[in-house]
């Protein structure tokens, strides 16, 4: 697509560990003004962003640059993709796409003689009179409620 046929903008934000994959140290924030054509999709936008950086391809991307891997979520004006915005949105003009790495993270070993995960970092908890081995409420497994019965 030649320059002349781009007629509107936006913003490419690659943030965090991302910022790597386009010349970034990891921990900070790299912006790219990206022109767009007249029909174009947020997709269109990122497939055509990501070629020009092989390793945040492979990273973004998977079944054939269809579908967004795991460990990247996009962002678009501030909301993650599915909210207000899907990959074949068209573009308008002015939004900002932004490209957070995942954090994930802890250690854990399976024990052998259970076969569960036992996990290896210290509460946060532990020597606050809080009880030894709590978890904070943010770390602990999620339940599901289907409608008739109780936490699953």
């Amino acid at each position: 697509m030649g320059k002349s046929a781009l007629t509107g903008l936006a913003t490419v934000e690659v943030t965090t560990w991302v910022s790597k994959y386009v010349g970034g140290d990891g921990a900070g924030s790299r912006l790219f003004e990206e022109g767009f054509a007249p029909g174009e999709t947020i997709g269109d936008l990122l497939r055509r962003f990501t070629e020009r950086f092989p390793e945040l391809d492979q990273a973004l991307w998977q079944h054939g640059r269809h579908t967004l891997g795991e460990h990247i979520e996009v962002l678009v004006n501030d909301a993650v993709l599915g909210v207000s915005h899907e990959l074949d949105s068209p573009l308008k003009g002015g939004e900002r796409l932004t490209l957070l790495g995942q954090f994930m993270g802890g250690s854990a070993v399976v024990e052998p003689s259970t076969g569960r995960a036992v996990n290896l970092a210290p509460s946060p908890f532990q020597g606050e009179g809080r009880g030894e081995g709590r978890v904070p409420l943010h770390d602990q497994p999620r339940s599901l409620s289907l409608p008739g019965r109780g936490p699953g």
